[in-house]
């Protein structure tokens, strides 16, 4: 009888042992499903915009802008006794050709008007005369790298407020020409004498201005962002400028912007050197 208790005992307890290791997977199993069952979907987090604002999109339209020409557009254009400036506004699908005279080089009405209509303001359309010395930088430049075409990133711009602007004036350019680096056609610009010179690295242009006293400038803020202008070379600016003096160029006045009473007014603006893009 003792045997027969003792095995009894045993098996009981190796039965009641027995059960919760064999359940115990599958309760946590159902334990882990209940639990994935209750979690919602993780939500994905917005796509932050890079902290020197080149998104992909802006990187692709700065590579596209730098690419070197088409060799059979080039060859076209090198081609023609007397080439066009060809300006391409990247916000709009159409080129303008301007064509300089052939005796004078300069820039005549259709050739001005030409400029008015490609250098228009894109947020209304609005036009403002374009300042024949400008035209005249960018027409050497084109030359002097064999660029078929230029592209305007930035040309006239119609903000209240800011009439000591020189894009307002109608007297700035940002542009890139095909093929050509910034550096490289900034340091060409300085060159000319009388400009206003600024190299944007990051967003990926070069502005030129015509102005009395030359001013140079790199700015390596991105698209979108607030200036980070940074004046650099003021020995240079002032060797350029004597330098284009000796060579017969003549500096360009300051702007008389409306609502400019007197000379003093005028002459104000131009007291301190800086970008005023």
């Amino acid at each position: 009888m003792k045997h027969l208790l003792l095995g009894l005992s045993v098996l009981l307890a190796g039965t009641a042992l027995a059960v919760p290791v064999a359940s115990a997977p599958a309760t946590r199993a159902a334990s882990s499903t209940a639990c994935s069952a209750s979690k919602a979907p993780a939500k994905k987090s917005p796509a932050r915009r890079p902290s020197n604002g080149l998104t992909p999109a802006y990187r692709k339209l700065r590579a596209l802008w730098h690419m070197a020409p088409p060799p059979a557009v080039r060859k076209k254009w090198l081609a023609e006794e007397n080439p066009p400036l060809v300006i391409k506004p990247i916000h709009a699908n159409v080129s303008f050709e301007l064509r300089p005279d052939p005796e004078t080089g300069t820039f005549g009405e259709e050739a001005m008007a030409a400029a008015r209509a490609a250098f228009h303001w894109k947020a209304d359309g609005s036009e403002h005369p374009i300042d024949e010395r400008l035209l005249e930088l960018l027409y050497r430049a084109v030359k002097r790298y064999k660029a078929p075409y230029v592209h305007l990133v930035s040309g006239y711009r119609n903000r209240n407020g800011r009439s000591s602007s020189r894009h307002n004036q109608g007297r700035a350019a940002d542009v890139v020409l095909p093929g050509v680096g910034d550096a490289q056609l900034a340091a060409f610009f300085r060159r000319q004498g009388f400009v206003g010179v600024g190299l944007y690295p990051v967003s990926g242009f070069t502005h030129v201005d015509v102005r009395d006293r030359s001013y140079f400038w790199v700015d390596r803020s991105g698209p979108g962002q607030r200036g980070r202008e940074r004046a650099i070379l003021g020995q240079e600016a002032a060797l350029a400028d004597a330098k284009a003096r000796k060579r017969g160029e003549r500096p360009t006045p300051p702007y008389r912007f409306e609502g400019a009473e007197n000379e003093e007014e005028v002459l104000a603006v131009a007291e301190t050197p800086s970008s005023e893009d």
